[in-house]
Parts: structure tokens; C-alpha cells; sequence
């Protein structure tokens, strides 16, 4: 088959882009077997922060911390309960501009693979299957794989426009079901809908029950991935703790994401205000992402902003945490397991799907602060066998299941099969 998967850029990050990346590195080293495979070029880098800041910077820093610490966090706009309960109002203009951007994200690659009578039209939103859907040929098939763990009119108004608000409510609002009604007619007409599991396919419908109707003909293919390369491969645990700002003889979780609501990273913020003291049990969170300035200060807290040596961090830390409201299957989580990592989870959507996999985790039954404070508790005082269970049942599960030829082997299987099919019906 000839495919074209839609798209502007790849990248290190998650998302679409991500997933991309990973796609790519698995083609490179594996190939794609009889298939012609057009994937996006990679993008630029994103700048990073230095490891460790100048020392100006980080007072500066210090200072803007203390201040939301006393003051609370920024204030910003928001529009008014009236504002984004209008039909047709604020959230709608939300909607309508970040579909346009998605759309037009991926018109030069549609155009290409129209032109070019590539069979299969790969998108990786609902916003790009829309788009080739309109312009496709008779013959060309549009496959759509969703990568937000919940609708995305409830992503982009949640996260971006609301993230105050509660999720619940803010999945009734007017716009966002009529924007969920577009995404369910796009899921309806494509040709194939592709999903990383059946865990998380629950956590589209609890964010609209309707995606329950619409997903029943999905289609599961597993996500793999690897993590990136090291930057200090040769440094021994003491000196790469040094150099990634964290303690040498304190047990390390590490944080990764960013502070969007569905990252559930105010919950832990609150579990860590909520647990004993570190002389009672030693212990902190490392978060990598969300900038230095706007974390309050709290005494489990490592803020080390965002940071281009996740690899490092990974191989550096005791554990890796994920407190997700919505959890889809998170590249990050796959690359911690490739390098041992044990894993404290929430238990919901794709984070059960590691857990049934075999990944040395802890699952945090619900996002209490209590009971990720009790978590964190117990992972902080693991002993050093332990954490070496859970890591090499982490390393197993990645091996078994989520490498890159995992991912390359899945891919592939499913474009024989489907060429399989277009044959005998031909």
C-alpha cells in the first residue's frame, strides 16, 4: 500500500508530532516492508532552558515563586459563565479558529497525497480527517487515529480557554457538544478509527457519552516508542543527580507534563502539602516542564522548568509519577519503561493498559490528595529491592510489548491487512 500520514512536522514532544517522531525512528531502523510510507519532516528543536539557571535567573525566579506562593497564581482573562454559555459564543470562536490552524496544518500534505493517488490518507486529528475526506479521491482510503484522551472540543476549551473550571462542566456547555457532534460525524465517515487501546477509548466516553456509539468499530493499534538518547551516559548516579539539580541520598519522583487540568498536577501539589514531613519521610518531586517561576514553593517541590535531558532525569529518578484525569497511553510513560523506571499511576484509562501489561507499577486507586500522598508515602520508602522489582518488570513490560519494532511490526501488519482486504474485494 502507499500511505501517507498528514501533517506539517514531527518532534520530540507528545501529540501527533510525537507519535510522528516515533513512527519515523521505527521505520528507520526496521523499514516498512513492501509499503511506500510518506511520513512529515522532523522540526526544529524547541529551546530549553539551561540546566541550571544563572544565578540572576534563578533569584528572579525564587522571587515570582514566593510571590504566587503568598498571592496566588496570575490571574488572566476568562470569558464569563454568560460569554461560554451563548451558542455560537467564545467557545465556538475557540473551536472554529484552532480547527481552522489544525486544518491548515495539514493542507500541503493532503494536497501532496491526493495528487500523488496515495491509498491510504493517514490523520492523526479529527480536524485533518475532515479535511481530507473533502478532497479525497474515489479510491483513497482517510484511516484517523485520535490521540487526545478525551473529545477534543472538551480539550481545547478545558485546557485553553477554562482551566479553572471543572471538567464536568464545561463538558455540558453549549459549543462544546455541538463541536463534539463534528468530531463524531468525522469519526463516522473516515474509513478506519484507530485508538492504542480499549482502556483508552473510556475516557473519550466519560468526557461524552456518544463516543461510546461512534468507537464501537475501533480499532486497536498499540503505541511504541523509545526514549531519547542520553546526554551523560557516562556519569554515575551520584555525579548525574548533580548535574540534573537533584539531592544525592533522597529518593527521587519525577514529574513530567505540563500543568494543563487534565495533568492532574494540582492534585499532587496538594498531596505533597498533605504528606508527612521530609524528615519523617524523605522524598521530592522533580517536575520537568511547567516553568521554574510559576510553581508555589513547596519543600518536596524541584522546579527545574522545561529541560531537554528527560532521558537523564528518567535514568536520575526513583520513580516516574502520572496523576492524569484523562489518560490516553502517554509516550512519556513508554519511554520511562524503556529505561527501568518503576511507574506510580492513576488508575484510569491507558495507565491501566501498562498495569495489564506488566509494568512494575504502583496504581493510585483515585486523585484524593490522600491518596496520592499515601502513595507517594509508600514509594518514597521502597527499598532498593523494591525499586529494582519494579524496574526490571518495567524493562520486561517495554520489551514485550512497546519497543519501536513494536510499534514498526503493528503498523506494518496492519497495512497488510488491509491491503489484503482492498485485493479480495477487488
Amino acid at each position: 500500500m502507499t500511505i501517507a500520514h498528514l501533517g506539517s512536522k514531527t518532534g520530540q514532544q507528545g501529540g501527533p508530532a510525537g507519535y510522528l517522531a516515533q513512527l519515523a525512528r521505527a521505520f528507520g531502523a526496521y523499514g516498512t516492508a513492501d509499503h511506500v510510507v510518506a511520513l512529515p519532516p522532523r522540526g526544529p528543536s524547541p529551546a530549553l532552558a539551561p540546566v541550571q539557571p544563572s544565578a540572576n535567573s534563578a533569584a528572579q525566579q525564587w522571587l515570582r515563586r514566593v510571590r504566587s506562593s503568598v498571592a496566588g497564581p496570575p490571574t488572566f482573562y476568562r470569558p464569563s459563565t454568560a460569554d461560554i454559555n451563548t451558542p455560537g459564543g467564545k467557545v465556538d470562536e475557540l473551536m472554529s479558529g484552532s480547527w481552522s490552524a489544525m486544518q491548515a496544518d495539514v493542507a500541503a500534505s493532503v494536497a501532496t497525497a491526493v495528487a500523488a493517488n496515495t491509498e491510504v490518507l493517514f490523520a492523526h486529528d479529527a480536524a485533518a480527517a475532515e479535511t481530507a475526506l473533502a478532497q479525497r479521491q474515489p479510491h483513497q482510503q482517510v484511516w484517523l487515529f485520535l490521540h487526545t484522551p478525551m473529545p477534543i472540543a472538551l480539550y481545547l476549551t478545558w485546557c485553553w480557554g477554562v482551566p479553572e473550571r471543572d471538567w464536568q462542566e464545561v463538558a455540558q456547555l453549549p459549543d462544546v457538544l455541538s463541536w463534539n457532534a463534528r468530531e463524531l460525524d468525522v469519526i463516522g465517515r473516515v474509513d478506519k478509527v484507530l485508538m492504542p487501546c480499549p482502556e483508552s477509548v473510556d475516557e473519550l466516553v466519560k468526557g461524552d457519552r456518544r463516543f461510546a456509539t461512534a468507537l464501537s468499530r475501533v480499532e486497536f493499534l498499540m503505541t511504541g516508542a523509545a526514549a531519547p538518547p542520553r546526554q551523560w551516559p557516562d556519569l554515575s548516579r551520584t555525579e548525574l543527580r548533580q548535574r540534573c539539580g537533584l539531592p544525592a541520598a533522597e529518593p527521587v519522583g519525577l514529574y513530567i507534563g505540563n500543568a494543563q487540568p487534565y495533568r492532574g498536577f494540582d492534585r499532587l501539589l496538594d498531596a505533597l502539602r498533605a504528606m508527612p514531613s521530609r524528615t519523617d519521610v524523605p522524598g521530592i518531586v522533580a517536575v520537568a516542564g511547567p516553568a521554574i517561576d510559576t510553581l508555589p514553593l513547596i519543600s518536596r517541590v524541584k522546579a527545574l522548568g522545561p529541560v531537554g535531558h528527560i532521558a537523564d532525569l528518567l535514568a536520575a529518578s526513583d520513580f516516574v509519577i502520572n496523576v492524569n484525569r484523562f489518560s490516553l497511553f502517554d509516550l512519556s510513560t513508554i519511554e520511562a519503561l524503556d529505561l527501568g523506571c518503576p511507574l506510580v499511576l492513576h488508575a484510569g484509562g491507558g495507565n491501566l493498559t501498562f498495569q495489564r501489561l506488566g509494568a512494575g507499577a504502583a496504581m493510585i486507586p483515585d486523585l484524593a490528595a490522600r491518596s496520592i500522598a499515601d502513595a507517594l508515602t509508600v514509594a518514597f520508602q521502597w527499598t532498593d529491592a523494591e525499586r529494582a522489582a519494579r524496574a526490571a518488570a518495567s524493562r520486561h513490560c517495554y520489551d514485550e510489548h512497546l519497543s519501536l519494532r513494536h510499534l514498526r511490526d503493528r503498523h506494518v501488519a496492519l497495512y497488510d491487512s488491509s491491503a489484503m482486504h482492498v485485493a479480495v474485494q477487488g
